[in-house]
């Protein structure tokens, strides 16, 4: 097994647990915004507002790209942290692990950002359609062919 700095491990995970917040306070904040004000300032000229329109239209890609994104951040900082524990900790330490990782992504990469942003909607939803917009597109192959099995499935 390869080597790895702990300050280099450390520093992964840091970034990603601050990439599940920000996926998990994007997902709320775009679901809790008022349409209305939404409208209202797109049709005024606001970039940002006409963005997350356009990105909420439809709401199964965007739900799709929500899961997609939060499930592969948190899938590879539970690995991060795994390869950690093994090379630092050794084996006998994975369960303290798994319920350490499990606290921190529930907390930090869920809850903390989820209530945040259901309290400031507007003002993380609006500059995060910036970034979720282009992404969408980039995943829509992906997105669409699990939406399509979600759907043959249901």
């Amino acid at each position: 097994m390869a080597q790895y700095s702990l300050y280099h491990l450390v520093g992964a995970m840091l970034v990603l647990i601050l990439l599940s917040a920000w996926v998990s306070a994007s997902e709320t904040a775009l679901l809790s915004p008022n349409r209305y004000r939404l409208r209202h300032l797109a049709e005024n000229g606001d970039a940002d507002a006409a963005r997350t329109q356009d990105v909420l239209q439809r709401p199964d890609r965007f739900i799709g790209l929500m899961i997609l994104g939060n499930q592969f951040v948190n899938i590879v900082l539970t690995q991060i942290a795994t390869l950690a524990t093994l090379q630092f900790l050794g084996e006998d330490s994975l369960v303290v692990t798994t319920l350490a990782i499990t606290l921190v992504i529930v907390f930090f990469g869920e809850l903390l950002p989820k209530t945040a942003a259901a309290m400031h909607a507007e003002r993380i939803a609006l500059p995060s359609s910036r970034v979720l917009g282009p992404l969408m597109r980039l995943c829509l192959p992906l997105i669409a062919a699990l939406n399509g099995l979600a759907r043959l499935l249901v």
